[in-house]
């Protein structure tokens, strides 16, 4: 969802190496025991090679029943997710972050859909209590930094080249996306005012590598849903319908400029699958090839270079059993 360029060979060692302990067994899993990992989890994060094979939990942490909106940073070092479980007190969220091989996990502060800085440095994210609005922390948590940018805002995520930050806002006449030029301290609207075809516009967006457009799930005002892109730049210079139909509100682009987005899938009983489309060609999504395909799928983000991907997913509801 946020790719990178490395800095230096050094950077560039040192995330290989963390990538590659990504196929080993997973921080306080057992390789000699069969387990089953989604047992006590609502919905669990994994972390999987780009075309969906070899799944290994991110994290062991049966405390957090429930993890989400998972963001890595463009550097390499760093992810943050969201999560919910049994330390939550009212059923709220909190940012936690944690190293690529699942170490130093750390719980930083209520809220949710956070979106690190490209060097990991700080995060961005949304509240739903202690003042609802987008948010920026340190990463080190709020002790050491927290700014309110906007108490009205929802859903946010920053730019890969650090400069900008998008979130959704609301009007009397539908959803718009604002983007906050951290450099310069200014604000934009994607949508003339009281000019867009939204009547919502969903968290968990995610702008391309190149920091020119942000793909996004929205609801236009006669009820369609649509996973669209469009140029952050405005949207009379290109918005774009990628994909309609039944979908989460969790979309990530690969560094190569496809998008991976959760959408219901016929052929899997309708379960919520990984799809991956290219919005600059033609034809229709295609499934994430080697997910299992008995489970439900998620938020997700690409590494760095896209050659891995976490995605978050959860066994299905089992049937009730029928009255005697």
């Amino acid at each position: 969802m946020r790719p990178t360029c490395f800095q230096s060979p050094g950077l560039l060692l040192g995330v290989l190496l963390v990538i590659g302990s990504l196929s080993q067994t997973a921080p306080g899993e057992d390789p000699t025991k069969a387990e089953d990992f989604d047992a006590g989890y609502t919905v669990r994060l994994f972390v999987a090679k780009s075309d969906g094979s070899d799944p290994k939990p991110l994290i062991r942490a049966p405390e957090i029943t429930s993890q989400g909106s998972p963001s890595w940073s463009r550097d390499g070092r760093l992810i943050a997710f969201d999560g919910w479980g049994k330390t939550e007190s009212g059923g709220g969220a909190a940012i936690f972050v944690v190293n690529p091989d699942g170490s130093n996990l750390r719980r930083l502060t209520e809220g949710a859909m956070p979106s690190l800085s490209p060097q990991g440095h700080r995060i961005a994210f949304s509240r739903y209590s202690l003042g609802r609005g987008i948010w920026i922390m340190s990463s080190n948590g709020p002790d050491e930094e927290l700014v309110q940018i906007d108490e009205e805002g929802w859903g946010t995520d920053w730019s890969p080249d650090g400069t900008r930050i998008a979130y959704t806002k609301y009007d009397g006449s539908g959803a718009n996306l604002s983007i906050f030029n951290i450099v310069e301290g200014t604000r934009s609207l994607v949508f003339a005012p009281n000019e867009s075809p939204y009547r919502q516009i969903y968290w968990n967006f995610a702008w391309s590598a190149d920091s020119q457009t942000i793909a996004f799930k929205g609801t236009r005002k006669d009820g369609k849903a649509e996973l669209a892109v469009v140029q952050a730049e405005g949207a009379s210079k290109g918005l774009k319908t990628v994909a309609t139909g039944d979908m989460l509100p969790a979309v990530s682009f690969f560094p190569d400029g496809r998008l991976m987005f959760s959408q219901a899938w016929s052929e899997r009983e309708n379960r919520l699958q990984l799809l991956t489309v290219d919005p600059a060609k033609e034809g229709p999504p295609q499934l994430l090839p080697n997910l299992p395909p008995e489970l439900i799928y998620s938020d997700s983000c690409t590494s760095p270079k896209g050659d891995f991907v976490i995605y978050a997913r959860k066994k299905p509801t089992p049937p009730a059993k029928p009255a005697p």
